[in-house]
């Protein structure tokens, strides 16, 4: 075996290592749209119908929203072998993963027509925890990434049809791809244009795979999800101007009076079309600023190994990138055509979570980021090559050591940073209190911020067919402001905040029944085993209370 496939082999084995090594566990929980891909899934296998009913759906619908497809029929094999548990749900994120890893290498093999190009973005891509992150837990991101990626790795190798259906498969993975890809795929025929002289079937394919989605888009529920992400649907909008308006009067008016009309340096200063701007042009400076990309990454723990110190790339990965900016500008005319494209890439990357309100550090929205940054990093580790060998050397093993202690990190500490995110308890919460149903009068389970019945869905035993039977689902309001949905005697609460030391003292709570509550309600460590007949505490890995489960 040659040094270079002993090398691609090494780096084949951590990027298995590091997205398979306890998937089951790790990250701790699951969280509540991984069940819901296990659920539909099942709804599929037993029915054909997604949980609501419509057979073989486009767009399954779920109790959120109407998702993409891929993850979750790419998901039915391995709940069909594996049943519903969390390993049937989190595999076909690992193997999309191991895909789009594989994908890239053969990408800049045609695309760059380099092997150490290749060899260096694969090393990039194999350690990185923006990519890993994605990995390990049911993300509609990770088969994203590989389909877009084998798709461009298609094009480049001139397999025009091949590459018109994955990237019109591609569309389907989530929902940022409905955005990138169409601006992509133009930017690259029209750079491209003197070499492609066999569009026309390769066109009809995309064109019809669009179809469905181009009815989704003016017309379709999936446009539900981005209404209420968008920063053009912010409710706040109007008032923040009218508030800055105000504010702007007051501090140069003479006097004050209530119901004063903005002028006309107000309407100039702060507007709608203005605000929207800068809230976009914030958002996508955010996603291309060091801080994100190098030091903290995502603030969402799902999105990114630590709520701190760790980005979306290795921090030693900033000195290739800002080289592969070098490598472009000094190898430009050699390969304009590809630089051009790369270029390209990186400026309209950030543009699907760009217009969404959390958008500027969203990394599941900004995944097309990723394989761009990674090419321009193996292009200033090429740099880096070309002047000096020994030098790569010394920055492939500051990138080796940087990667251990971020993933050392990750498979000690992160198990106890990642379960409050990843709904850790929830199906043992159902397994213990299902057994009990005979039990009790009613059982009443509030998760505080989230509703328990996708967990009861995944974890108990209520077939899809009986729960598309269902549908509307019946919802009882127990008390003003506190509705569930129903179930026999099973009550599983709406998302808020409420006072179970009270409440369960109201007549609407009366009988023998049994409460779980989350341990982020209020003044629920008052509860003892000595003053309830049935008392248990569900932990975190880190020993502090997660759920209470008592009967007075």
């Amino acid at each position: 075996m040659t040094i270079t496939k002993l090398g691609l082999t090494g780096i084949l084995f951590v990027g298995l290592f590091l997205r398979f090594f306890d998937l089951s566990h790790l990250p701790a929980g699951l969280y509540w749209d991984e069940m819901d891909v296990g659920y539909q899934a099942s709804s599929l296998i037993t029915t054909g119908k997604d949980y609501f009913g419509n057979a073989l759906p486009v767009f399954p619908h779920s109790l959120a929203d109407y998702r993409v497809p891929i993850y979750t029929y790419s998901s039915v094999p391995f709940v069909i072998i594996l049943g519903l548990q969390p390993l049937s749900v989190r595999l076909p994120a690992a193997i999309w993963s191991v895909v789009g890893l594989i994908s890239f290498y053969l990408l800049l093999r045609f695309w760059l027509k380099s092997g150490i190009l290749a060899a260096l973005g694969s090393f990039s891509l194999a350690l990185s925890p923006w990519h890993i992150q994605y990995a390990r837990w049911a993300s509609e991101a990770s088969s994203m990434f590989a389909v877009f990626v084998l798709g461009s790795a298609c094009f480049f190798r001139n397999r025009l049809k091949t590459a018109s259906l994955l990237m019109g498969i591609s569309v389907y993975t989530y929902s940022p791809a409905k955005f990138f890809v169409p601006l992509f795929l133009l930017a690259s025929i029209f750079i491209y244009r003197h070499s492609l002289r066999r569009l026309t079937v390769p066109g009809i394919i995309i064109s019809l795979l669009l179809l469905p989605l181009v009815k989704d888009f003016f017309w379709g529920q999936t446009q539900l999800r981005f209404r209420e992400i968008s920063v053009f649907s912010d409710p706040t909008l109007s008032s923040r101007i009218d508030y800055l308006r105000f504010q702007s009067q007051v501090s140069t008016a003479s006097e004050v009076r209530p119901g004063m009309s903005p002028g006309v340096l107000e309407k100039m200063l702060f507007n709608k079309p203005l605000e929207l701007f800068q809230t976009v042009w914030s958002n996508y400076l955010q996603s291309l600023s060091t801080g994100f990309l190098f030091l903290t990454g995502d603030p969402q723990i799902r999105h990114s190994p630590s709520s701190s110190g760790i980005g979306e790339f290795l921090s030693f990965e900033f000195i290739a990138v800002i080289l592969g900016i070098v490598y472009l500008a000094l190898n430009w005319q050699k390969n304009k055509r590809a630089f051009l494209l790369l270029t390209v890439w990186i400026v309209i990357s950030p543009l699907p979570s760009a217009i969404t309100r959390d958008g500027g550090m969203h990394a599941s929205r900004l995944m097309f980021l990723l394989p761009a940054l990674t090419i321009l990093g193996a292009l200033g580790a090429r740099y880096i090559y070309d002047h000096n060998r020994g030098l790569l050397f010394i920055y492939l093993s500051s990138v080796l050591i940087s990667g251990f202690l971020v993933w050392g990190w990750y498979f000690t500490l992160y198990r106890l940073e990642s379960p409050r995110h990843f709904d850790w308890g929830f199906s043992d919460v159902i397994s213990d209190v299902l057994p009990r149903r005979n039990q009790y009068d009613n059982i009443y389970i509030d998760f505080a911020r989230d509703s328990g019945l996708m967990a009861y869905l995944f974890t108990g035993d209520l077939a899809p067919s009986r729960f598309q039977s269902l549908h509307p689902l019946k919802i009882e309001t127990l008390a003003p402001e506190i509705d569930s949905h129903v179930f026999g005697n099973l009550h599983f609460l709406r998302p808020g905040t409420r006072n179970w030391i009270d409440l369960i003292r109201l007549p609407a709570f009366s009988g023998h029944n049994l409460f779980v509550a989350s341990a982020n309600l209020p003044f629920l460590d008052r509860l003892s085993p000595e003053t309830n007949e049935y008392y248990k505490k569900i932990t975190y890995p880190d020993g502090s209370p997660a759920f209470y489960i008592f009967s007075p």
